[in-house]
């Protein structure tokens, strides 16, 4: 007996068309059954699955931003800020050399009293000696009590670091054949010839720049020697400083 919910698949008896005729039957009937059970499992599995919940998404907003007055300089200044003090003469030649009253000016403008310049200035001494002048400072009294104003700092940064025969050092230096490029890189000659130069007081001029031409290494000598145009002025170091580094960059 065969079962209801399956046809009968067992081929009939007949000629080939009609035995062909009923397999057709037999298989429309099961894709039928197939499409039919198909779609009961997905409505039960609609019935037991819950459904996901709905997700807005918002925008964050940013909270408002609220700004503080503050007094307005004198003037919009940029102070020229020191290396690192473990090299020391470098931060005190910025205020003592040639640019010395425009650091001050612009020094001036930023600063409300001369203590809260010194305590910035001290922010850059934190290695060897200088941190230990630092400390000292702070174990007896502060900056107040150590110095009266900026100029009295600048004269115990001075006496506490300076040589005192720097500048007789100095000259002679730019006086002998140790200044001398010598192999180091453009960037460490004019380095080194700028610091003799602050340290020794000479002033810009021809005399200068003469010194400056004798320094380099031979092949960057001949090349600022043959300078034609846009030739630096023969009594502006800093314009040949310039010039160097371009023919050293071009060689």
């Amino acid at each position: 007996m065969s079962d209801p919910e399956f046809p009968d698949t067992s081929l009939p008896q007949g000629s080939p068309e009609e035995r062909l005729t009923s397999l057709e039957s037999s298989v429309s009937t099961l894709l039928q059954q197939s499409q039919t059970t198909a779609a009961a499992l997905t409505h039960v599995l609609t019935l037991v699955t819950p459904a996901a919940p709905a997700v807005t998404l918002v925008a964050p907003v940013a909270p408002p931003i609220t700004s503080t007055p503050t007094a307005p300089l004198a003037a919009a200044v940029v102070i020229p800020l020191p290396t690192n003090l473990a090299a020391l003469p470098a931060f005190l030649m910025a205020f003592t050399a040639q640019t010395q009253a425009e650091a001050k000016a612009a020094a001036e403008a930023k600063f409300p009293d001369d203590h809260i310049k010194i305590g910035w200035a001290m922010t850059y001494m934190q290695l060897g000696q200088a941190a230990d002048l630092v400390a000292h400072i702070f174990e007896h009294g502060g900056i107040k009590k150590a110095f009266q104003d900026w100029d009295h700092f600048v004269s115990v940064f001075g006496d506490e670091f300076y040589d005192p025969n720097e500048v007789a050092n100095a000259s002679l230096a730019l006086e002998s054949l140790g200044y001398f490029q010598n192999g180091r890189s453009i960037d460490q000659y004019i380095d080194s010839f700028k610091a003799l130069w602050y340290k020794s007081g000479y002033p810009d001029g021809r005399h200068l720049v003469i010194k400056f031409h004798h320094g380099p290494d031979f092949r960057l000598n001949c090349c600022l020697g043959t300078i034609t145009t846009g030739r630096p002025h023969e009594s502006q170091v800093n314009e040949w400083f310039h010039a160097a580094h371009l023919q050293d960059f071009l060689m």
